[in-house]
Formats: C-alpha cells, sequence, structure tokens
C-alpha cells in the first residue's frame, strides 16, 4: 500500500484591477487595445476573455495591456478581465469596445 501526499495552498482571492479602458489610439478595424492598472496584492498573472465564447488568454502579472486582433469591422466586443492567484480569480470587470467601422470613400 503506497500513500500519495499533496501540498494544499490557500489563496485568497486578488483585488480586481481597476481603470480597465480602451486605447483609442490602438483601435482600427480589425483590432484594438485594452489597458488597465495592477492592482494591489499578490497576484501571479491575469485572464482575459473577449466575446462570449468562455475561452480566455493568460496574461504575465506585469501585464497591463493587451492587443486583441482579429476582429470584424463596426462590431461590439465584451472583454472581461480577472487577476489570478493560484485558482483563484479576482471579480471580473468588464468593458465594450468596438472596432472602428470601414470608411467608404466618396466616388
Amino acid at each position: 500500500m503506497s500513500v500519495k501526499m499533496t501540498a494544499s495552498f490557500l489563496y485568497t482571492e486578488p483585488n480586481a484591477v481597476e481603470n480597465l479602458v480602451d486605447v483609442p489610439s490602438g483601435k482600427t478595424t480589425s483590432q484594438f487595445t485594452v489597458q488597465w492598472t495592477r492592482p494591489d496584492g499578490d497576484l501571479d498573472g491575469y485572464r482575459l476573455w473577449v466575446g462570449s465564447s468562455g475561452s480566455y488568454t493568460s496574461l504575465g502579472q506585469d501585464e497591463t495591456s493587451y492587443r486583441v486582433t482579429g476582429r470584424d469591422p463596426a462590431t461590439q466586443y465584451r472583454v472581461q478581465i480577472a487577476a489570478v492567484a493560484g485558482n483563484t480569480e479576482s471579480v471580473r470587470r468588464s468593458l465594450d469596445v468596438t472596432t472602428s467601422k470601414l470608411y467608404q470613400g466618396i466616388r
């Protein structure tokens, strides 16, 4: 008979990010950039969701902006971000961002 022992770690829920905004200079018809302020306290990184797919992008603890690419023109996207410590995540902050529309010049 063998006994398997594993370590158990307790994590406190990290503080939520602050000041989640879209960066006007980072917006085009197919991409946009969001930025935020790192919360106080310990954290391992962030999880960032775009749209309603349920999948997220993992970001490092020193990152405070992210460029979202490959999107449709003139379309609104819901961005959510949570700080992560261990397998515990903070309250998510949300922001709706709309990509620029295609410019149709006068002919």
